[in-house]
Formats: C-alpha cells, sequence, structure tokens
C-alpha cells in the first residue's frame, strides 16, 4: 500500500530524497574515481535510478516502476529488496529525528543539528554507494552459505527487536567472526568505519526503538533480505556460483 505525504514541508523532503537518491552524486564520483567494468556501473547506476523513482511513487499514491515489464529480472530482484528498506526508512526518520540529533550532539557531532530528515537518509546512501563500490573492487571475495546468511538476517533482527540479550549476541558475533576468518576475503571491508552513519543510526533505533512506532516496519523490511544461491564468489567483479573445494582460489583458505 502506498503512503500519501499531505504536509507540504514533508513532500518538499520526500522530492529532494528521490531527486538526489536518482542522481546520487556521490555514487557517480565514486565510480569515476574506480575502475569498474562499464555494463557493472551501468547496472548499478540503474538500481539508484529506480529506487528513486519508486521512493517518489509510493509517497505520491503512484504507480510502482519496478513492476514495468520491461525491467529486467535480476533489477527487480534488487529493488524488491532495497524499496521497502528506504520507504521504511523514510518514515522512520520522520518519528526519530529528535533522538537521533540528541544522540549525535554526545558522540560531538554538532553538525547534525543543522541536517534535515532528508541529509540524514542522503548520508545513509552515500555509504551505501561507497561500500558496494568498494566491495565490487575486491579481488576475491568468498560468501558464506545462504543458510547460515539467511539465519544470521533472522538472529540479527531479533536482537535489534530486542529479543536476544546482549551477551548472546556477543557470543553469536564471535563465532561468526570466528567462522567468516575461515573464508577467503583477502579484502576484508571494515564495515563499522566505512558505514559510521548507518551503525550509529541503527545503534539510536534500537536504544529509543519503544519510542518509534515504525521501527518494526523498518526491521521487518532489513531482514526480509534473502540470500538465494547456495554459495557465491566475486571474482573479477562477477558473481559466481562457488566452484566446490579444491576448485579455483576459495580452496578453504583462511584470509592472507
Amino acid at each position: 500500500m502506498n503512503l500519501v505525504i499531505a504536509d507540504p514541508e514533508k513532500k518538499r523532503e520526500i522530492k529532494d530524497i528521490t531527486a538526489y537518491i536518482s542522481s546520487l552524486p556521490e555514487f557517480e564520483r565514486w565510480v569515476d574515481s574506480a575502475h569498474l567494468k562499464p555494463e557493472l556501473i551501468t547496472a548499478m547506476r540503474l538500481v539508484w535510478i529506480y529506487l528513486g523513482k519508486a521512493i517518489d511513487a509510493f509517497f505520491n499514491d503512484e504507480p510502482n516502476p519496478t513492476d514495468s515489464p520491461y525491467l529486467q529480472d535480476w533489477l527487480k530482484d534488487i529493488l524488491k529488496a532495497k524499496v521497502p528498506i528506504y520507504t521504511s526508512l523514510t518514515v522512520l526518520l520522520f518519528d526519530a529525528e529528535k533522538y537521533i540529533k540528541e544522540e549525535a550532539v554526545k558522540e560531538g557531532w554538532d553538525f547534525v543539528k543543522s541536517w534535515k530528515r532528508s541529509d540524514m537518509l542522503k548520508y545513509w546512501a552515500y555509504e551505501e554507494s561507497r561500500y558496494e563500490v568498494d566491495f565490487w573492487l575486491q579481488d576475491f571475495w568468498e560468501s558464506d552459505t545462504s543458510e547460515k546468511t539467511n539465519d544470521r538476517i533472522q538472529r540479527a533482527a531479533m536482537y535489534l527487536l530486542g529479543e536476544v540479550s546482549e551477551e548472546r549476541n556477543k557470543l553469536e558475533l564471535e563465532r561468526w567472526a570466528r567462522e567468516a576468518a575461515k573464508l577467503y576475503r583477502p579484502q576484508e571491508l571494515p564495515f563499522e568505519e566505512m558505514c559510521p552513519w548507518f551503525c550509529f543510526c541503527m545503534n539510536v533505533f534500537k536504544k529509543y526503538k519503544d519510542e518509534l512506532p515504525t521501527y518494526k516496519g523498518f526491521i521487518s523490511a532489513m531482514s526480509s533480505v534473502r540470500a538465494r544461491r547456495k554459495k557465491i564468489v566475486l571474482e573479477n567483479q562477477e558473481i559466481k556460483d562457488y566452484p566446490g573445494r579444491g576448485k579455483g582460489k576459495g580452496k578453504g583458505k583462511g584470509k592472507s
């Protein structure tokens, strides 16, 4: 179901957000300096363009552009995951703005006091686009199995909803780190360092979850993402099915 925003100020913010995401200037700057394959850049750009269009349609009660029969299935699959996350995040930021600004000041991020909600969402998209580009630039990356990945997504959601204790979550994170160390990821990306705004916001959302009625919907959207292929590797900017032990670069090696 679409959500129509009647407030003129909020409508202006939504327009600002959707125009920004559709063009995503930070992404354009990143790809200009990165050595990505042209077809990969085109694909990534299409995702951001249609994500912006879909958010705009959602808040203006217009037909969903991602339902177009002219879109390829791979693009529809990506947007099916991204659109609910960004639309629910946009609504959540309306509720959480006060808490984000209060907590930002405690962190010494006084500049956030002057941010609009659209600025908060823009920086979220900026961090995601930066991480996405750096992910594709890795020489090689081995995924976990789809079963483990999907299980972790659900367990992370349970923790964010307060259904798992801090102690239990710490133990699970330690176990996941041990399991990840067995995978071949010679250029492991430091997510917390590369996406500090995302991590900060998630901590604020969790801290004030009882005051944020739209929080559960956002977590539901985040946790609905599923790994479909059994196990994959990234090599030469292409996603491939994992070749199995003794084949290719994987060979069961840990991180170098």
